[in-house]
C-alpha cells in the first residue's frame, strides 16, 4: 500500500485495472431479502453475480454499499489517475531540464572550466532560467518550493 507521499507504481495500477476489467460488468446493487432468508446480497444487473453477505442483522449495510459501488468507483478512480498523470506530464514537458551552461557565464559556448548545474528551460521563466528543479517541478515532486 502506498502513502500519500509516494506515487503508485505503473505496475500496481495495471494490476488494479486488470482485476477491474476481469469482473462482471456493472452496475452492481445491494439486495436485502426481507421475505425469506433475511440475507443481504450483492447482485449484478444481468444476474450473473450473486454474492451473499450473510444475515441482515450482521450490520453489513456499509460493506454492502462499498462493494456494490466499487464496480463503478474503481473505473472512475482509474480514469482520474490517468487524467492527473497526463496533466502532470504536460507540466513536466513545459519545464525541460537542460544541461547546457548558463549563457551569462559562457555566452552559449563552453569556454570556462567551471561546472554548471542544470537549469529549467521552461518558457514561463523568460530569460532568467532557474536551477533545476524549478518551483513547478519541485512542487510536483513534493520536494518544496524549488530554487
Amino acid at each position: 500500500m502506498t502513502t500519500p507521499a509516494e506515487p503508485m507504481s505503473d505496475e500496481r495500477i495495471a494490476e488494479i485495472r486488470a482485476r477491474e476489467q476481469a469482473t462482471i460488468p456493472g452496475p452492481w446493487f445491494v439486495v436485502d431479502d426481507q421475505s425469506g432468508t433475511l440475507e443481504r446480497w450483492i447482485n449484478s444487473e444481468d444476474g450473473t453475480l450473486e454474492v451473499g453477505l450473510g444475515y441482515l442483522g450482521n450490520r453489513t449495510e456499509d460493506e454492502a454499499a462499498f462493494i456494490a459501488h466499487a464496480r463503478q468507483d474503481i473505473p472512475d478512480l482509474l480514469n482520474e489517475v490517468d487524467r492527473l498523470r497526463a496533466m502532470e506530464q504536460r507540466v513536466r514537458d513545459l519545464h525541460p531540464k537542460r544541461e547546457n551552461p548558463r549563457y551569462g557565464c559562457c555566452g552559449g559556448y563552453k569556454i570556462c572550466t567551471e561546472p554548471h548545474p542544470p537549469v529549467c528551460w521552461g518558457a514561463s521563466h523568460g530569460l532568467n532560467k532557474p536551477d533545476w528543479p524549478c518551483r513547478e517541478i519541485a512542487a510536483l515532486d513534493g520536494t518544496g518550493a524549488g530554487r
